[in-house]
């Protein structure tokens, strides 16, 4: 039962921010996810959040890197060390992708050419 008001928060917090994304500044919508103070239930465990964000984004039209990254900041905002980082790269064409770290390690969208992005932007 856990799973799924976890899953439903997911589902409010994506189409929300989907939505801002569309009438909001980036600046507002980084101090959004910076300065949440929403409360979230069952949210304790890092691995059963990215978990139910993979599953849920496996059907929602319009999901981006940035969006699961910005939901797993804020739904584990309870939780220490986690920071969302804005990487861009310029090898070919302009790319951007977005990640969450835990102490340095990426847990949360990671692909097989991460390298190749610079961190321009991290978020506590």
């Amino acid at each position: 039962m856990t799973k799924y008001i976890l899953a439903t928060q997911v589902f409010f917090l994506f189409f929300y921010l989907r939505i801002s994304i569309n009438f909001r500044s980036f600046k507002k919508i980084i101090l959004l996810i910076e300065k949440t103070n929403l409360s979230f239930f069952f949210n304790k465990d890092i691995k059963r959040n990215i978990k139910v964000i993979n599953k849920i984004s496996t059907f929602l039209p319009g999901y981006t890197c940035l969006l699961g990254s910005s939901i797993l900041k804020m739904i584990s905002n309870d939780l220490d060390n986690l920071k969302l980082v804005i990487g861009i790269s310029n090898d070919e064409k302009f790319e951007s992708h977005a990640w969450v770290e835990k102490e340095r390690e990426i847990i949360f969208g990671k692909t097989k050419d991460i390298d190749k992005f610079k961190p321009i932007l991290y978020i506590n």
